[in-house]
């Protein structure tokens, strides 16, 4: 599913260069389970901007499902992007005049479909599924933060992704929620969706198939 050979990305900060990803190579396949943890700046959620087609590397390749995107143009990236991949941040980036169905239904508004009533089945599904089918006419203020990040995952779902990418997903969460939050990716990965996780908390990795530490710019394995 996922490929990278000597990944590498850099950016400015004032008059110096901070490079933050140095060669980084990478193999997920379909169907895996990966969690990446790291201090604070060491390029995770750079190294997911790139997988995730939301920026592009200084140098390297990247291939997702068969398919070099490392070279292509933002038009194309936009593509690969909402047809392949679901993203979960830390912060759910919710519209708050919209109630809780047309915010997960978003995605829709760049695919092909028009179906109105379609697209709101959809929503409504998904979120019945993630336990919030009694929040439905819900704006995103009245929610709960464990509430807003499983909506976050149903919206993540809804153009049906062959790949999650999370970014410190539990990280403003309770214990309780977390576990719901573990609970309902694992699901996701019975299901034989490819996820690939950010955390800083270990019981989190603890979950996934493979964790690797990145430290230098590079992916040290570790024990999942």
């Amino acid at each position: 599913m996922i490929r990278t050979a000597g990944l590498q990305k850099a950016y400015r900060q004032a008059e110096r260069e901070v490079r933050v990803l140095e060669g980084l190579d990478l193999e997920i396949r379909r169907g895996e389970f990966v969690a990446i943890m790291g201090s604070s700046g060491a390029g995770k959620s750079t190294l997911l901007q790139l997988l995730g087609c939301l920026d592009v590397p200084d140098a390297g390749e990247y291939w997702l499902d068969d398919r070099e995107v490392s070279k292509l143009g933002p038009d194309n990236l936009a593509e690969v992007r909402n047809r392949s991949i679901g993203f979960v941040f830390q912060s759910a980036h919710f519209v708050d005049y919209l109630d809780l169905v047309d915010n997960v239904a978003l995605p829709a508004e760049y695919g092909p479909s028009t179906d109105v009533d379609q697209h709101r089945a959809r929503a409504i599904e998904l979120l019945q599924r993630v336990g919030l089918g009694h929040r439905l006419d819900h704006r995103p203020s009245e929610l709960s933060g464990g509430e807003r990040q499983r909506a976050a995952v149903a919206r993540a779902m809804f153009a049906r992704p062959r790949l999650i990418l999370a970014d410190e997903p539990t990280g403003n969460l309770d214990e309780e929620n977390t576990r719901q939050l573990v609970e309902l990716f694992a699901d996701l990965h019975e299901e034989g969706i490819t996820i690939l996780l950010v955390t800083h908390d270990s019981d989190v990795a603890a979950i996934a198939d493979r964790c690797y530490r990145l430290r230098g710019g590079r992916l040290e394995n570790l024990a999942a």
